[in-house]
């Protein structure tokens, strides 16, 4: 870090100079624009690249012996990180599997299509606009994904001819968003003026994404939650009611988060406590009045309460980004 002092020059005008070093590797010279974006803790970042500057990186993956969700999980990781050009390889040809999971990361997530194929390379692209899509309208949208599919879940509980597959299906777009959202936010820390763009800020992308993150997780328990339900013949009263009301804390916390209320939020951070408390006190009496229940039921509570305490991570979300203002 180098310290500079200010100068005052022409009578009025406050200058610093900038350092020999980065002036070089930056590749800017006199007469050139830089952008300056103060940031919320007083400092000030100088950005040498231009406003219509376009967040590029390339990658190249290697691939041996690797197939099905080995390959997948490399190939999440890597578009997670923001790369916009990836070009994926082999020593020899593809195999039949190797080359379908590719195909199948290209459909798992947005943006990155095969533009080129060969039999040892595939050359990927992401075709989407950076900002495209704000992170407020992402996790929205994400948001209705995953409401809906635990509603779905809910019902099957009650006895509805909805299949738990239905419900499964729609966790891929849920994964599809919320990838989407993760790699933004990746992205927005290497290209602050992308973060004002599709955030308004670190601390909004940061928010955000912790908001998707658990919205994410709520829709894997909405799926258990329907595959429990599926196996299990009928359920009681009490666990219905819970179910609902699980729903009903995720609703409210959802509520607090876009409206940025802190004092509802805190409400809810207490009434998933005391939520908490009555599902094990459930769970301990009709364990001890039925010991050989299915372990479906278990399953199904399990996610049931766990839909209620990822709502409240929403809710303290909330309270620590309402704090910061």
């Amino acid at each position: 870090m180098e310290r500079r002092k200010l100068q005052l020059t022409g009578g009025s005008t406050i200058t610093v100079s900038l350092p020999r070093k980065w002036i070089d590797e930056s590749r800017v010279g006199r007469g050139n624009e830089v952008s300056l974006i103060p940031q919320a803790n007083g400092t000030l970042v100088i950005d040498p690249r231009d406003e219509h500057y376009t967040h590029k990186k390339r990658r190249k993956l290697e691939v041996a012996d690797e197939v099905d969700q080995q390959l997948f999980r490399r190939l999440i990781g890597i578009y997670l990180t923001g790369t916009t050009e990836l070009s994926v390889v082999s020593s020899n040809r593809f195999t039949v599997r190797q080359r379908q999971t590719v195909r199948d990361f290209s459909a798992s997530v947005i943006g990155m299509e095969i533009v080129e194929e060969e039999a040892n390379r595939i050359l990927l692209y992401d075709v989407t606009s950076s900002g495209a899509l704000p992170f407020d309208r992402a996790v929205k949208r994400l948001y209705k994904i995953v409401r809906a599919m635990y509603d779905d879940a809910v019902s099957i509980l009650q006895g509805s001819d909805i299949l738990a597959d239905e419900v499964i299906d729609r966790d891929r777009e849920a994964d599809k968003l919320y990838w989407f959202i993760d790699r933004q936010f990746n992205m927005t820390l290497e290209t602050l003026q992308l973060a004002d763009k599709v955030a308004g800020g670190l601390p909004h992308g940061q928010f955000f994404t912790h908001t998707a993150r658990a919205l994410e997780r709520i829709g894997d328990h909405a799926c258990r939650l329907a595959e429990a339900a599926e196996e299990m013949e009928t359920a009681d009263s009490r666990l219905l009611k819970l179910a609902v009301e699980a729903g009903g804390i995720m609703e409210d916390a959802m509520a607090s988060f876009s409206a940025i209320r802190a004092k509802a939020a805190v409400d809810i951070v207490d009434r998933g406590k005391a939520y908490r408390n009555r599902c094990q006190h459930y769970l301990q009496q009709y364990a001890a009045r039925t010991p050989d229940e299915p372990l479906s039921l278990f399953m199904a509570l399990e996610s049931i309460i766990r839909t209620a305490m990822y709502s409240t991570d929403i809710a303290e979300a909330t309270i620590n980004f309402a704090s910061q203002d």
